[in-house]
């Protein structure tokens, strides 16, 4: 089987795919189980709880092998993805492995199939090595400083907004239930402000949906989209953890743009199975 084989492999860390699910990370002790075959390092083990860096490998997982996910995985030395074939969740996985072996990113060494051969779930187990990655560059974090004002508004559409303005990362903006997509939390100016950036600080616990984008409101009233998280953001948030997991942060730069506010808003196809949970959301100034 596929874990006896690891056991005597060069391979130096390992994923596991398809990734099961942004809340089903209980149901993958089963590789935790097999890991103890070989006892490399696996982007989906943990011990009490998975942690900020587990969430994030795992949502880059899911998009394997996509550029960010292979320049995700160069930086924290995982080299050899196991791929579990035919899985209902793989289905996407599945079609894009050829693109990527044939442009050189990935080799196939070695494949599983037949009753006794493979997990009890697949249809056959297949093993890939990593050999290059796209050029993706992270994000770059805005410079300045944060700036807080007691006459600014904040409002949600669900759940308590103030906790978001208050300077305390004990408290968190909380949206306690998968998100449906409607969902927003702004904050209000009440009159021009040139904005460097946002930041929000982020803790072990923090969640927030796959897909989102941040609004600025114009003098109008309106609003207009400024930036969103996207793959060069959450390699920027990779490093940031790999430097110093205790400072967690993703920043957004805005090059210095006036708004009479800022809003979060979930983008199309964005989803969060453990709702929204942000210490802060913080107005950066030049």
């Amino acid at each position: 089987m596929v874990y006896s084989w690891l056991a005597g492999d060069r391979a130096r860390a390992l994923a596991e795919l398809p990734v099961r699910g942004e809340g089903l990370v209980r149901e993958e002790t089963v590789e935790m189980y097999f890991s103890t075959y070989h006892w490399k390092p696996i982007i989906e083990g943990y011990t009490a709880y998975p942690s900020l860096l587990t969430r994030v490998l795992r949502r880059l997982a899911a998009q394997f092998p996509s550029a960010a996910s292979l320049q995700a995985f160069q930086r924290i030395g995982v080299d050899t993805v196991v791929v579990h074939q035919g899985r209902p969740v793989g289905q996407e996985l599945y079609a894009r492995l050829p693109g990527a072996v044939d442009a050189g990113f990935l080799r196939r060494e070695v494949r599983f199939a037949g009753p006794g051969a493979r997990l009890f779930e697949s249809d056959a187990d297949e093993v890939y090595r990593i050999l290059d990655a796209p050029a993706v560059a992270p994000a770059p974090f805005p410079a300045g400083h944060r700036r807080r004002d007691p006459a600014w508004h904040y409002r949600s559409k669900v759940g308590d907004a103030s906790p978001a303005g208050d300077g305390d990362l004990s408290t968190a903006y909380r949206v306690a239930r998968p998100l449906v997509g409607d969902e927003f939390i702004e904050v209000t100016f009440g009159g021009p402000l040139r904005v460097s950036g946002l930041v929000l600080p982020l803790r072990w616990d923090s969640v927030f949906p796959t897909r989102f984008r941040i609004a600025a409101r114009d003098q109008a009233g309106g609003w207009v989209e400024v930036a969103r998280f996207d793959d060069a953001h959450a390699l920027q948030l990779l490093d940031r953890l790999l430097a110093d997991p205790a400072r967690a942060a993703l920043g957004f730069d805005f090059a210095e743009r006036e708004a009479w506010g800022l809003a979060l808003l979930p983008d199309q196809g964005g989803h969060s199975f453990d709702g929204w949970s942000i210490p802060e959301i913080e107005v950066w100034v030049p």
